[in-house]
């Protein structure tokens, strides 16, 4: 299993490093840009507040005049789900449907290890990588906060990572289970993008119509708040929970489904 996890992990050394640059470089801007927002928080705050309080939460636009809260509206809000997806879910569709393709997996599994081992030490190498470039985010969001003398005490930010890392946590457990049924990249991709313009769309009806409040339960939305641990140091545990939860019950899926998986 061990060996497993150090090859596909080598295999994703490129992704790794390259979305880790990625993230460390667009956090550093996001803070660079902050103090021209301050100087002008109170015009941008009178402009969000024009589009309603569905629209503020919806884009974090409540709390621009503070470091944490302009990180929120311009990072964490949509371009870190959209970033965190595309290096995930490419990664994802190669663990298995794309060595069924190339028929590379009939060598992968003909090592002495399970299909359960072989899924799980894949998932780990992705695991791995995530875990780095949400590292790299935040680290750059500390730096930037002691450069532009905004400093976020380091156990936010550290809070911060785990709320990222829980995010991408989903993320693999539902490409993972795209990957164990699917033989086609294309597939998977393609629903581990669908799984992320679909939860986004039901997070925009949920704060636009408050009478949709019961589509809160169908987005992975609605358990994400790195806001608050980056400006309060503090992890909501519930939706920490169903995150972890969400995770836990599509990888013991992904492994029912691809243990007992006929044809590969």
């Amino acid at each position: 299993m061990m060996a497993i996890f150090q090859r596909t992990f080598r295999d994703l050394r490129r992704r790794t490093i390259g979305f880790g640059i990625f993230g460390f470089l667009y956090a550093l801007m996001v803070c660079s840009l902050y103090p021209a927002a301050k100087k002008n928080a109170e015009t941008i705050q009178k402009l969000m507040d024009g589009f309603g309080e569905g629209f503020k939460k919806l884009f974090g636009g409540d709390d621009f005049g503070t470091l944490p809260g302009y990180i929120n509206g311009e990072f964490f809000s949509l371009i870190f789900p959209i970033l965190i997806t595309v290096c995930i879910v490419p990664a994802m569709a190669g663990i298995v449907a794309g060595e069924v393709r190339t028929r590379a997996i009939d060598a992968s599994l003909s090592v002495p290890v399970d299909r359960k081992q072989f899924l799980l030490a894949r998932m780990l190498a992705v695991m791995a990588m995530v875990g780095i470039v949400c590292l790299s985010i935040t680290i750059s969001l500390e730096l930037g906060s002691i450069f532009f003398d905004v400093r976020i005490p380091l156990g936010n930010i550290l809070l911060t990572t785990i709320v990222l890392f829980s995010f991408g946590l989903v993320v693999i457990g539902v490409t993972a289970m795209a990957t164990s049924l699917l033989s086609s990249r294309g597939s998977v991709n393609a629903i581990g993008a669908l799984f992320l313009v679909i939860s986004y769309l039901f997070w925009v009806v949920v704060n636009l119509k408050p009478e949709a409040s019961a589509l809160r339960c169908l987005t992975i939305f609605s358990a994400f708040s790195p806001r608050e641990a980056l400006k309060a140091g503090e992890l909501i545990p519930f939706e920490l929970l169903t995150l972890f939860g969400c995770f836990a019950l599509s990888t013991a899926a992904s492994v029912f489904f691809f243990s007992r998986r006929r044809t590969l």
